[in-house]
């Protein structure tokens, strides 16, 4: 089966596990733009369906490429891939769903505005409650969340304030968490692209052609 090259990383990463990390209290790194694709060969894993079982989907309902990715609200590199995996899920509509899973890093911002989006997927405003965290990325810790959630169109601001207060979203985090630990997440965004793992942004091109890639497998099962 062929895979597209591997992608260097701006700067060198620990081998380290992401349970290490956390107990050592060192930053969760995040990606930046990988550099071209080198010979090498990507990281594959088994059973990647079963990462796609939790988080919060959008696209296709039986998609022959399904995108999970890893993401940080405070990661830079996340938001420049928000508007990339926006773009895939219209291009392929019919092919392509993302299934977006917290992987809050150090920004003492990063968790909370994940809480935040827990919430608001309990009012069935997830996705907007991301764009609007995103386009408005340097105001996350300034703004209020009723901020966010009025510009997400969620109505019951008060049942989302009372569950940001509350610790309803804590067992949804540690599941994505151990998801990313399982998957030897480092940083942020990391993608699963079917089975294949994706470290950093590497622009909407490269994705492009992992999505195109793994179409053609489809096509020949």
């Amino acid at each position: 089966m062929s895979r597209l090259g591997n992608f260097a990383l701006n700067g060198a990463t620990a081998v380290v596990t992401v349970a290490a990390l956390a107990l050592a209290g060192v930053r969760i790194k995040e990606f930046a733009r990988p550099t071209t694709a080198t010979d090498s060969q990507l990281r594959s894993v088994e059973k990647w369906q079963h990462y796609g079982q939790a988080g919060h989907r959008v696209g296709a309902t039986q998609p022959r490429v399904l995108i999970v990715e890893f993401t940080d609200f405070k990661c830079r590199f996340c938001r420049a891939a928000a508007a990339a995996l926006d773009s895939l899920v219209a291009r392929y509509p019919s092919d392509v769903a993302v299934v977006y899973r917290h992987f809050p890093g150090s920004n003492p911002a990063a968790r909370p505005a994940a809480i935040a989006a827990e919430c608001a997927a309990k009012e069935h405003r997830y996705k907007p409650f991301h764009d609007a965290l995103f386009a408005q990325a340097e105001s996350i810790g300034v703004k209020s969340w009723s901020g966010f959630a009025e510009a997400a169109g969620v109505r019951d601001t008060i049942a989302l304030a009372t569950c940001i207060k509350g610790d309803m979203t804590a067992g949804r985090l540690a599941a994505d968490r151990q998801a990313g630990a399982d998957l030897e997440v480092l940083g942020t965004p990391t993608f699963l692209i079917n089975d294949v793992v994706v470290e950093g942004f590497p622009g909407l091109r490269v994705l492009v052609e992992h999505v195109r890639e793994q179409i053609a497998i489809a096509n020949k099962q």
